[in-house]
């Protein structure tokens, strides 16, 4: 697991549809389109939110879409420095392929918001909303 230090280095994070259509939230004031602050909530059983690392993406000349089944899902780009700007450590932390497990070179993980969600929740719902404003939805080509 390496440690992200690049301010601009995205995170790419899916979120499921909602009857085929992406949900998205659209910016009153600038009118962009951007993720709600559910897409960035971890699962229960999650340690860390996970993500795919842009730079990792694009050195192996892959789509920002790359493993997005988007039938199913729609991809949100925030950045590193979104992430620290609210005490957040992203990681390039990929997943090796096991028989169990299907590997994903690109993985990443945000570590800060889990710790938030069972110790302030108050705190846990600030660094949701804020990583929503910060989101762009990532272009289906």
């Amino acid at each position: 697991m390496t440690r992200l230090h690049d301010p601009e280095d995205g995170l790419i994070r899916r979120h499921y549809r909602k009857k085929g259509k992406p949900q998205v939230v659209e910016d009153q004031l600038t009118g962009i389109k951007r993720a709600p602050a559910a897409a960035f909530e971890p699962r229960a059983k999650d340690k860390a939110l996970s993500v795919n690392v842009e730079s990792s993406l694009r050195a192996a000349g892959e789509s920002l879409l790359w493993g997005v089944n988007l039938e199913k899902f729609y991809a949100a780009r925030i950045t590193v420095g979104d992430c620290e700007a609210l005490g957040l450590r992203a990681y390039h932390d990929p997943v090796f392929e096991t028989p169990e497990v299907s590997g994903n070179p690109h993985h990443g993980s945000i570590f800060g918001i889990v710790e938030a969600r069972d110790t302030d929740p108050d705190a846990y719902e600030t660094i949701l909303n804020a990583l929503s404003k910060a989101s762009t939805i990532v272009a289906e080509h």
